[in-house]
């Protein structure tokens, strides 16, 4: 149900803290030293409250932001509705762009392709997903900026 869903990103979430997001590899760090017989320390040094922290800010992100658009929207010129449409069907476009990356080469069957690639042809595996990503982030920014 939707308790083994949640707790299923929680572990995802922090598994990827712990390794800050490369597997474990060398970028990898270890928890700084704490009082283990201290509950509070013990918690905020726990993965668990920090992916929690993150999961509600990007939900009250999410919120804000929708709230947002329809406030300017009920405000906005009939004139200048083309532009707000334009610009959320650019972050659509790119919200896509995301999760594709995101379902299909981070955590699915191309992940190992485009490491290959870039192994072979760049000398390190994550170069190549790595610029990907760069350039998702400049394309956002320019098509932002563009309307």
């Amino acid at each position: 149900g939707a308790s083994s869903g949640l707790g299923s990103v929680l572990d995802s979430a922090s598994s990827l803290l712990m390794s800050h997001g490369h597997e474990g590899g060398a970028h990898a760090h270890a928890i700084p030293e704490f009082d283990a017989t201290n509950p509070v320390e013990v918690f905020l040094h726990s993965p668990t409250p920090w992916s929690v922290l993150v999961m509600l800010s990007i939900v009250t992100l999410l919120v804000a932001w929708e709230e947002f658009v329809e406030s300017l929207k009920e405000g906005l010129p009939a004139a200048l509705m083309s532009v707000v449409d334009s610009m959320l069907a650019e972050m659509g476009g790119l919200g896509f762009i995301g999760l594709f990356l995101q379902l299909f080469v981070l955590g699915g069957v191309l992940g190992f392709y485009v490491g290959e690639l870039s192994e072979t042809f760049l000398g390190d595996e994550e170069v190549l997903l790595e610029t990907f990503e760069f350039l998702h982030t400049v394309f956002f920014q320019v098509g932002i900026g563009f309307f």
